[in-house]
């Protein structure tokens, strides 16, 4: 028996299976800075990074000297996003009405002055969605103000293709954070073992100019 589907649209499948992607890829890139992070523990406590007075801190005190560099990096990125999409949608962005109807459903989640009965963890919280809405609706960004609306199940309501359009370019960028973060060193050294543990970690020496720290392990192999 082959059973029927109500109110049946190729747009709206489509956009289904583009969501379910978006949803399984987010929870990936959620699982792969977990993992990285990890492996930056181990990374920093087998090699000497280079940072001042490496000896007497703590393997805490470089990660967290390793993270704020790495944060440094994901902000400059998304500064050059904002302004390649400021660059891009600079013309059409008066005519997309789908983006101020969709920031203004985010506003009244968000808005500081609609926030008085929440508590400040999550007043915090809901002002940095707010802003960054307001600087993705400012530049024409749709595939950020969706994602944010995703995050707050807002119900959003705009043309399929065009919700798939906007899905597809931030796959696209979360592929490319993915892949980043997969070709560090810190990532290739940590999911490497036996013989070729050896070689990445040649090669960390070799072209980071990261030494390894000795240990009694070490030593007792000599």
């Amino acid at each position: 028996m082959v059973r029927k589907i109500k109110n049946k649209n190729k747009d709206q499948i489509g956009l289904k299976k583009v969501r379910l992607k978006f949803q399984m890829l987010s929870a990936e890139m959620l699982e792969t800075e977990i993992i990285l992070d990890e492996c930056m523990i181990e990374f920093n406590e087998r090699f000497e990074t280079g940072v001042e007075n490496k000896t007497a801190e703590s393997s805490q005190e470089i990660i967290k000297k390793e993270e704020k560099s790495s944060f440094e990096k994901n902000e400059e990125k998304k500064e050059r996003e904002r302004e390649k999409n400021n660059i891009e949608n600079r013309e059409i962005l008066p005519k997309d009405k789908d983006l101020g109807e969709l920031f203004k459903k985010i506003a009244l989640k968000t808005h500081p002055d609609r926030l008085n009965d929440k508590d400040d963890d999550d007043a915090e919280y809901l002002i940095e969605l707010y802003k960054e809405a307001a600087n993705a609706a400012e530049i024409g960004d749709g595939m950020s103000l969706l994602e944010i609306a995703y995050e707050l199940d807002i119900n959003v309501k705009i043309n399929p293709k065009k919700e798939i359009k906007w899905l597809n370019k931030k796959i696209e960028s979360i592929y490319e954070s993915i892949e980043e973060m997969k070709s560090t060193a810190e990532w290739i050294w940590g999911h490497s073992d036996g013989a070729e543990r050896e070689r990445v970690e040649k090669m960390v020496s070799s072209q980071l100019g990261f030494k390894i720290r000795t240990t009694s392990h070490d030593t007792s192999d000599e």
